[in-house]
C-alpha cells in the first residue's frame, strides 16, 4: 500500500511537472515581452545617465528609474524560477513562529518605502508545518507585496494566523485595498494574469505552486470597495513529530 501511494505521488509530481513545462512553452512568447520592457527601460536610462549635460538631480532620478527597471525584471526571474521549481525545494519542520518572523524581516524595507504599514496578530504558540522555508516565505511575500501593490502608497496590511483545525492552518494576508471584481477572481491565479502595469503577472501562479507543493492550497476573498483577503493553507504537523 505504502508503494501504491508514493508510486502515485511521484506520478502526480511528473504530470504537475509536465503540465508546467507545457504551461511555460505557451508562454515563452509573453516571457519574452515581460523581460524586453524593464530592460529597455532601464538601457534607455542608463545611456542617458552618459550625458555630459545631465545635471544632478536628474542623473539621480535615472539611476532611481533604472534601478526600478532591474528590479522588476530581478522580480520577474525570481517569480519564473520558482513556477518553474515547482514551489518545493526541500521538506523540513517549520515552526510557524520563525516563519513569521522571517517574514516580518523580509518584508520590512518594502512596508518602509511605500509608506505602509503591516500588522502581525497574535497566534497560538506551537504550530508547525513541514517544507521548504524559503519558497512559504517566498508565497507569503509575494501576497503582502501584492497587498501593498494595488493600494500604492500607504497600504494597510494584517497577516493572521488561523488554526482552522488539528490538522490545517491559514496564513491570512488582508488589505483594505479596492479589491477584485467576481469575474476577475478565476483568473488572478493564472500565469501571467495581471491588471497592475508593473506586475509580472506571475506573483499569484507561484503562491499556488508553491501551496500546492506543499500539499495545501491558496484562496481569496474580496469585495470591491472595501480589499481582500488571501489565505495560504497548509496541513500541521504534531510538535512530537518534531520534538
Amino acid at each position: 500500500l505504502i508503494q501504491d501511494v508514493s508510486a502515485a505521488r511521484h506520478l502526480q509530481e511528473h504530470i504537475n511537472r509536465h503540465q508546467r513545462l507545457h504551461s511555460m512553452g505557451e508562454m515563452a512568447a509573453s516571457l519574452a515581452h515581460q523581460i524586453r520592457t524593464p530592460l529597455s527601460s532601464a538601457l534607455l536610462y542608463v545611456s542617458q545617465m552618459n550625458s555630459e549635460h545631465l545635471d544632478r538631480p536628474k542623473r539621480e532620478q535615472f539611476v532611481g528609474k533604472a534601478l526600478n527597471s532591474l528590479n522588476h525584471l530581478e522580480a520577474l526571474v525570481k517569480d519564473m524560477l520558482q513556477y518553474a521549481k515547482g514551489g518545493k525545494g526541500g521538506d523540513k519542520e517549520i515552526m510557524l513562529k520563525d516563519l513569521i518572523t522571517s517574514l516580518e524581516q523580509s518584508v520590512e524595507s518594502q512596508v518602509q518605502v511605500s509608506n505602509s504599514s503591516i500588522r502581525f496578530n497574535a497566534f497560538v504558540p506551537g504550530l508547525a508545518v513541514t517544507g521548504d522555508k524559503d519558497a512559504l516565505i517566498t508565497a507569503l511575500q509575494n501576497l503582502v507585496g501584492n497587498a501593498i501593490d494595488v493600494v500604492g502608497s500607504r497600504a494597510e496590511v494584517e497577516v493572521t494566523v488561523n488554526k482552522i483545525s488539528d490538522d490545517k492552518v491559514d496564513i491570512v494576508v488582508s488589505d483594505k485595498g479596492p479589491g477584485i471584481e467576481i469575474e476577475r477572481l478565476e483568473k488572478i491565479f493564472e500565469p501571467f494574469y495581471t491588471s497592475r502595469a508593473k506586475g509580472t503577472g506571475l506573483g499569484l501562479a507561484v503562491v499556488r505552486a508553491i501551496a500546492e507543493a506543499h500539499s495545501g492550497e491558496v484562496w481569496v476573498k474580496s469585495i470591491v470597495g472595501y480589499g481582500s483577503q488571501f489565505g495560504l493553507r497548509l496541513p500541521l504537523i504534531s510538535i512530537k513529530e518534531i520534538a
